[in-house]
């Protein structure tokens, strides 16, 4: 056995176990920290309008009402049900990708499982041992997170995690079964061994993969792993090399002294303009001015014309430097109290951990921040999706958690880990690549416009992301951003630009940025074959011309009028748009016990009178407004709603056809 090689291993693993218990609270507080601030960032120039003029030529050219009402009254009725070829549709949307993700965790699987037989007959048994029900028993042991994954990109509700974490829980037991009886090991064993080894990894990706802070939970994260990283690994490099720390406190003094010099210096400078302009009258802008068009000699000819202001320069120039010599003197002498180490002494060992925190953090942070520069320019590009994201951080993550770390020699143990992500990474984009192969292009996919009543809160995050896991395998989603979503379907791009100061770029002034928005978010399905959600960023006077723009160019509209009451204007007048644009069956509003149904019908009623002759609903015979009601629980009503919406948009497709 490999003493070293071991020691090796123990100390990554201390290394790796100090750096996530420390940056894991820290990034689960800035993730939230973070999405309140950028929240509050979007609501803020939401409420700011813009230049006058800018948006609202496009509001002018619109048709005149008409003086009179529509031949035939509106009816409102619930909505008819599906076609069962829709439905069967809706149910199989998730099936391939759900393939993939099984096919590429077996994967995995098997290359973890051959890890631990491999490693642990090199360097603990002392001979290579294989036992096919041990290795059966490993593969499955490490197809654990699999659960996790194809959970996350197929089940809508809890109750389809719960069947999926009963089936894994079958698996285990009918393999383990036959190997606890002829050892004679207890089950209760053998759960504390896989609740050790499986429990840690999946409290901390169900931490991350929370809903409130699902969309940027895992970039602070990897941020936060490099900045803890890098700390943890100067302190211990100082533990081992003390000399850095003097270094550390030399290069900090000498970076004071220069921006001490630095900030007298503009000072004086600053000065010596002051006092030009009240002697001669010659302002600041005219003294630079010339003096960049001088040549060097004329350049500082001026400098003497303000002599006390040249006098305090070059003295504190000669002190400086003076002092410098001085203290290099001092950190070379052979006494043991120098004024280098009394510096220390007084700042105490709070601050030379903070330093020293810092020291390691603040570059291998700027390492972390380029890393996730480059995951959002990959993102942008469509070469990564938000859920391949979130999906290759679990396995990541389980890797690292799953691996044999501590069995034998580090560079051993550390290539089993990234070849089983890496086997994994292999076999989801095969399958993915060979699952679209061939595959007819989506020559025009359908285009979902969402609206909704925005102070629904976290029921309006509930319900937008078990029916978008689903009809983002069909199609894609268009809406305008809101507070209510704003923190669920930020994209990585979109978080960085946050963090970089340039939110307000998202956001539409007019038509030319409306436009240019729509060429970037053109309906294309990424690698793992689902299509993107479009939040169209609009201030107070600029989201109507956004909504009206958005109907002409849109399949199917879904209205979630949950909680909707009086008090939503806004909900107002895009009901009266939609009916005057949209054909009604290609409508669907969604209702609950919350919606105040006599209001909802006096605007229906409302917006049916004022009807333009322009509009195609003017000469429809039997002209009704459907209603889904979504009295149960939000997810047992997800795949009919899918299924509803669906049903809209073929209706659109024959039509256009």
């Amino acid at each position: 056995m490999d003493v070293t090689g071991q020691s090796e291993s123990s100390a990554f693993i201390g290394w790796l176990f100090g750096t996530i218990i420390v940056a894991v609270p820290i990034a689960l507080l800035v993730s939230l920290a973070l999405l309140r601030i950028y929240r509050r960032a979007v609501l803020q120039s939401m409420q700011r309008r813009v230049t006058p003029g800018t948006a609202t030529g496009v509001l002018e050219n619109r048709p005149a009402r008409s003086g009179e009402p529509p031949e035939h009254p509106l009816e409102i009725t619930p909505h008819d049900a599906p076609a069962d070829g829709v439905r069967r549709a809706v149910r199989r949307a998730t099936w391939p990708s759900a393939a993939v993700e099984v096919c590429a965790g077996l994967a995995y699987a098997i290359v973890m499982a051959s890890s631990w037989v491999v490693v642990g007959g090199l360097y603990q048994w002392h001979k290579f041992l294989f036992e096919w029900h041990v290795f059966l028993l490993l593969s499955v042991w490490s197809a654990w997170p699999m659960v996790i994954t194809v959970g996350l990109a197929t089940a809508v509700s809890w109750r389809g995690f719960a069947m999926l974490v009963a089936a894994y829980a079958l698996a285990l037991a009918g393999v383990a079964a036959p190997i606890l009886v002829s050892t004679g090991i207890p089950a209760e064993q053998l759960l504390k061994l896989w609740l050790r080894t499986n429990g840690p990894s999946t409290l901390l990706a169900l931490a991350f993969l929370a809903r409130p802070i699902r969309a940027v939970g895992l970039l602070v994260l990897v941020f936060m792993i490099a900045a803890v990283g890098g700390a943890v690994v100067i302190l211990i490099s100082f533990n081992q090399h003390q000399q850095i720390f003097y270094w550390i406190y030399r290069g900090i003094f000498y970076g004071a002294a220069l921006l001490t010099l630095t900030g007298l210096v503009g000072i004086g400078i600053i000065g010596w303009l002051l006092l030009r302009w009240f002697v001669t009258g010659v302002t600041a802008e005219q003294v630079l001015t010339n003096w960049l068009n001088a040549n060097a000699i004329d350049r500082l000819r001026p400098l003497t014309l303000a002599r006390p202001i040249s006098g305090v320069v070059v003295v504190f120039v000669i002190a400086t430097v003076g002092g410098t010599i001085v203290m290099d003197d001092l950190f070379h002498s052979d006494e043991q109290q120098t004024l280098l180490w009394l510096i220390i002494r007084e700042l105490g060992v709070v601050g030379n951990i903070v330093l020293l925190l810092l020291a390691g953090a603040v570059p291998v942070g700027i390492i972390g921040w380029l890393l996730l520069r480059w995951l959002g320019s990959l993102y942008r590009a469509r070469r990564i999706s938000d859920q391949s994201i979130m999906i290759d951080a679990v396995w990541l993550m389980f890797s690292f958690m799953q691996s044999p770390l501590s069995s034998g020699p580090l560079e051993v143990t550390g290539a089993t880990t990234i070849g089983a992500f890496v086997a994994y990474k292999l076999a989801a984009t095969t399958g993915y690549r060979l699952l679209h192969t061939g595959a007819k292009e989506d020559t025009q996919p359908f285009k979902l416009l969402l609206l909704r009543v925005f102070s629904l809160g976290s029921r309006s995050e509930r319900m937008f992301a078990g029916f978008t896991k689903l009809w983002r395998h069909m199609g894609s989603v268009r809406m305008i951003a809101g507070p209510d979503l704003a923190t669920s379907t930020v994209e990585p791009h979109e978080f960085l630009d946050f963090l970089a100061g340039r939110l307000q770029r998202r956001f539409i002034s007019g038509p030319d940025t409306l436009e240019q928005r729509l060429r970037e978010t053109e309906p294309r399905r990424d690698g793992d074959g689902r299509f993107r959600i479009a939040d169209f960023f609009c201030h107070d006077d600029t989201w109507q011309m956004v909504l009206r723009r958005l109907e002409k160019d849109t399949d199917v509209v879904l209205m979630d009028l949950r909680g909707f009451s009086p008090s939503n204007r806004g909900c107002v007048f895009e009901i009266k748009e939609l009916l005057d644009v949209m054909l009604l069956r290609h409508i669907v509003f969604v209702v609950d016990r919350t919606t105040d149904e006599p209001f909802l019908a006096q605007v229906f009623a409302d917006a049916w009178a004022t009807l333009t002759n322009a509009s195609p609903n003017w000469n429809d015979p039997a002209p009704r407004v459907r209603l889904y009601r979504c009295d149960g629980h939000v997810g047992q009503n997800i795949p009919a709603l899918v299924a509803v919406v669906a049903n809209a948009g073929m209706h659109y497709r024959m039509r256009t056809r």
